[in-house]
């Protein structure tokens, strides 16, 4: 059984912890799976080639160019590799494979609903509802569709409501594993242990404001003075952008923000006393189908949440047993539980679910379900 992955954007920290980590898993595993690198002129994508061939995966470097002559390399390559599975991660994938390889088995990884995401910047409802009859094209033409929360494949089961439930697959984001190893920063970006560090760790987005992340923060902090705010991002946004945010009211003495090397996430979620997930869209689909990539980072460090009352997949933490602060639509903590959630241990089977090594046998069990006999 011969596997295609087909994924853009492995040059990004991200696809390098959950696409290329994962793609090594499965193929150490024993699976011969290979790696379709759709990549975009004018990037760099030696580091990440370097990475592949150091670790012995296979793969296929296919740069974007006239689609008539890029669909004819990537259809030599499928016949090359004789594959019988390309495994999609998102959209973009799963289109070109459903125009264009229907002589393979697809699988459609959703990560994301597109559709959804794209409305949320226009809000142009004629354009939403051309992009979810594509979506249900591409539902239709794929063999399996993954989906990463169990709210996720409920969405995909009441929208398209004759499609064979056996078709829905919940398979989780995996927590990162870290290339380069678990650091120590240098003194000056050291956290103290004087502190209680309140942690938010990714992207500052429209799905992800300042003014929320601060909002819950200041709350936080007004239940123990101890409380500094931690912000980790890999954007182009400095701690002195930040107090001179109008909107923000930020006391630089309460807050740090560091851009770090991946390899130094560990030491400062270790250092952590809470997670922070402020996600808020306002299409209503966003916020019941999504789990963050942050989120199991928490996960992996035993870290308490903060996080909306309105996710399906929290509701399901917290009747597990994990310990969730949850706010509501404005934003407000409800701190009822607030000791119980701070001194509680988690469960250590939570963690186990996002471990890369029970995603990776999920996958490969759902390869085998697909060309059974193989």
């Amino acid at each position: 059984m011969n596997i295609a992955y087909f994924s853009t954007r492995i040059h990004t920290n991200l696809v390098i912890n959950q696409v290329i980590r994962l793609v090594q898993e499965i193929h150490d595993s024993g699976i011969n799976i290979i790696l379709y690198s759709f990549e975009g002129d004018g990037e760099d994508y030696g580091a990440v080639h370097a990475l592949l061939h150091d670790n012995g995966l296979p793969f296929h470097s296919i740069t974007h160019r006239d689609q008539t002559h890029m669909v004819q390399e990537v259809h030599d390559l499928i016949r090359q590799d004789h594959i019988h599975i390309i495994h999609c991660r998102s959209y973009d994938m799963t289109i070109l494979a459903a125009a264009h390889f229907r002589s393979c088995k697809i699988i459609f990884d959703v990560r994301g609903l597109l559709p959804y995401e794209i409305f949320q910047i226009t809000n142009n409802e004629s354009e939403l509802q051309q992009n979810l009859a594509g979506e249900r094209r591409l539902v239709d033409l794929s063999d399996a569709v993954v989906c990463v929360t169990e709210g996720m494949v409920d969405y995909f089961a009441e929208r398209y409501r004759d499609i064979a439930k056996d078709k829905l697959i919940e398979i989780p984001v995996h927590y990162c594993h870290y290339e380069t190893g678990e650091k120590t920063p240098p003194p000056h970006l050291q956290l103290s242990d004087a502190y209680r560090w309140i942690t938010f760790a990714g992207s500052l987005t429209a799905y992800y404001r300042l003014e929320n992340i601060f909002n819950l923060f200041y709350q936080l902090r007004e239940k123990d003075d101890r409380c500094k705010l931690l912000i980790l991002s890999n954007q182009d946004v400095h701690k002195n952008d930040v107090v001179a945010h109008e909107n923000l009211d930020a006391d630089p003495e309460l807050f740090e923000l560091y851009h770090v090397d991946p390899g130094l996430i560990p030491y400062y979620l270790r250092c952590s006393c809470m997670g922070l997930d402020p996600f808020f869209s306002v299409v209503q689909a966003m916020n019941t189908v999504r789990l963050a990539v942050k989120t199991v980072e928490y996960i992996k460090y035993d870290l308490p949440i903060v996080a909306p009352d309105y996710y399906p997949v929290y509701r399901r933490f917290m009747d597990e047993g994990y310990p969730v602060l949850t706010f509501n639509r404005g934003f407000e903590i409800d701190f009822s539980d607030y000791e119980r959630v701070i001194t509680t241990k988690p469960d250590p089977s939570i963690k186990e679910r996002y471990d890369i090594r029970n995603t990776s046998t999920m996958y490969v069990e759902l390869y085998r379900n697909l060309m059974p006999g193989r």
